[in-house]
């Protein structure tokens, strides 16, 4: 497993076709438990299935030793894979209830039928006895991504923080004569921004994912809650054909002509390949990672800039957190399952986890080491773990204001694949902007109907 690996997503549908609705879904202090949550006196094997490589297993394994200190009587065993294997695994498990796993691996995609199966254990009581600056330190829109949309309890721990921000390379800029962030500050300054690098140099590219099914719909969704659009109403009519939705796919085809043609295939692996090899100088809307900002990904690291996404024309709407901006929220979480063998020792080994700091902190500073992207704001706000660290401060930037709230019905992984493939369509000039728009918004009203919305 390489160290940059990619982790796909493409495993989840076809719970679908199963029949499992698949959804979208100030430092720590001190270690508090309460007598419930005290470690047993026995031998303890905690089974623990995650996704592999850096950001998930490499930071929690760079700060093992500190938890087996802690507690020496219980032992960590890894399950790995990739994101999509990990989910997959982790289903398979859940629903038969095999209790094969202490901790899971949580993509808000999986949470909301995970717990609509009752497979979850709620995690209140355990996050009030033992994280007292839980809803200080955690950002409110993370903590409420890992709640279920019926009961407002939180099933999972938001663990990995995430959101689309704008990167940029300070030295093309400074070349060019583009002044960041002012030039790139709104999503008309950012598309002339893009026009006069390809002008001024060919190989001076704008890029962003566009692979379906999980990252074509966000770059339209971008445009689309930037504009004070929304993909349905709350009745769940479509409205991705209304004007607002036509525009967004009109403006998002404008900027694919400063893109290399490639991005419709490209996840996260692949643009930060391109940003490696020189042909992008430009992510408007790019998912946090250490393979854009790590120089040892990253041989322009150094040179790279951070921003907030772009600014779009629309005003504030229940959708999302601040106005103009539509970027979409991810990350992760970990969950303990009903069937855990060992539940209380299972929320040891994720509150040992999540308890990070301030610098200076020997713990904190191994956990960012392996790539990991902590949720605490205390730490993404440190300005010395950011001159270390610069994804941090996009992160810190971008993660508070990332939108998420329309993707937390079980209908969303659905809705992404005909979402999709409606985007490639009009941007390959299969279809028109507007007969792809409406044969859009058809197919989401046929998935609204099928699981009952209109009833």
């Amino acid at each position: 497993m390489s160290e940059n690996e990619t982790t796909s997503r493409r495993g989840y549908l076809k719970y679908a076709a199963a029949g499992i609705v698949v959804v979208a879904g100030a430092g720590a202090g001190a270690y508090y438990y309460s007598q419930s949550t005290k470690p047993t006196e026995k031998k303890v094997t905690l089974q623990v299935a995650t996704v592999g490589g850096t950001r998930f297993e490499f930071p929690q394994k760079n700060v093992l030793d500190g938890f087996r200190a802690m507690y020496p009587n219980i032992d960590i065993e890894y399950t790995l894979a990739d994101w999509g294997g990990t989910v997959d695994r982790v289903t398979t498990e859940l629903s038969a209830g095999s209790g094969a796993f202490d901790v899971v691996f949580i993509d808000w995609i999986v949470l909301q039928s995970y717990i609509a199966a009752g497979y979850l254990k709620e995690l209140d009581p355990y996050i009030t006895d033992s994280i007292p600056d839980y809803k200080t330190d955690y950002p409110s829109n993370c903590r409420t991504l890992y709640t279920g949309v019926d009961d407002g309890k939180t099933y999972a721990l938001p663990f990995d923080a995430n959101a689309m921000m704008t990167y940029y390379r300070k030295d093309v800029f400074e070349e060019v004569g583009i002044s960041a962030p002012e030039d790139i500050s709104t999503w008309d300054k950012a598309l002339a921004t893009a026009k006069k690098l390809y002008e001024y140099n060919e190989d001076y590219k704008t890029g962003f994912c566009m692979k379906k099914p999980w990252w074509a719909y966000q770059q339209f969704t971008t445009q689309l809650f930037g504009r004070g659009g929304e993909v349905y109403d709350d009745n769940f009519v479509p409205q991705v054909n209304s004007t607002m939705g036509i525009d967004s796919m009109n403006f998002l085809m404008e900027l694919y002509k400063y893109a290399p043609p490639e991005v419709l295939t490209w996840e996260d692996a692949e643009i930060g390949e391109a940003v490696n090899a020189g042909q992008i100088v430009l992510l408007p809307a790019n998912w946090g990672g250490a393979a854009v900002t790590d120089p040892k990904y990253n041989k322009y690291a150094d040179k790279m800039g951070l921003e907030k996404t772009p600014k779009g024309p629309g005003g504030l709407t229940k959708w999302i957190v601040e106005a103009g901006y539509g970027g979409e929220m991810g990350g992760a979480g970990y969950a303990i399952p009903k069937s855990a063998k060992n539940p209380d020792e299972a929320w040891l080994y994720l509150q040992y986890m999540q308890d990070l700091k301030s610098y200076p902190d020997d713990k904190t500073a191994k956990y960012l080491e392996g790539g990991g992207q902590p949720i605490r704001m205390s730490v993404l706000q440190d300005p010395e773990w950011q001159k270390m660290y610069p994804l941090l401060a996009g992160l810190a930037e971008n993660l508070p204001m990332a939108q998420y709230k329309w993707i937390m019905i079980p209908e969303y992984p659905e809705l992404a694949v005909v979402m999709s493939d409606e985007i490639h369509a009009a941007i390959l000039g299969d279809k028109t902007v507007e007969t792809a728009m409406n044969d859009m918004a058809e197919a989401i009203s046929t998935i609204f109907e099928k699981s009952g919305r209109y009833q």
